[in-house]
């Protein structure tokens, strides 16, 4: 269901200046690793780089998959949290993306204050931000992009 951004990852990765990180899961614990090859399919069948015992101090930004958000931009994921707590035990708030296929949005407050909360959510149908107190589509900014089977 999450959108295939391998080929943003490597664009990123070629970029002087820039580190990518990407989620490595075991068991309960996330945590990021540098992106590096050869990847392969972790515990939870998505593909991660080998695991490095660098941590950055700080993330810039961050792109988040997501199913689907609410009122305020809050992440609404698979349920089990990972991104959440991951968060959260973060010093520092980095500027967060949340990408989605298409933008599913809940008109309804069902986030809880733990959850991520976006900056900006980009879909296929276009991009969902802030202004003052509300968020708008604009759907200007219509873009297409793979989708994972």
């Amino acid at each position: 269901m999450e959108v295939d951004i391998f080929s943003l990852l490597i664009e990123l990765k070629k970029k002087q200046g820039i580190q990518v990180y990407v989620p490595r899961i075991t068991g309960e614990i996330f945590e990021t690793s540098l992106f590096s090859f050869p990847l392969h399919k972790g515990e939870k069948k998505i593909l991660e780089s080998k695991k490095n015992y660098y941590q950055p101090k700080r993330f810039d930004c961050v792109i988040v998959p997501t199913i689907a958000f609410d009122k305020h931009l809050g992440r609404i994921g698979f349920g089990k949290g990972y991104y959440d707590r991951f968060f959260d035990s973060l010093a520092f708030k980095p500027y967060v993306i949340l990408i989605q296929r298409f933008a599913h949005i809940s008109k309804k407050e069902v986030c809880d204050s733990w959850d991520i909360k976006a900056n900006l959510v980009l879909s296929s149908e276009g991009i969902v931000r802030r202004k003052k107190n509300a968020i708008i589509m604009d759907k200007r900014y219509r873009f297409g992009y793979c989708c994972c089977d």
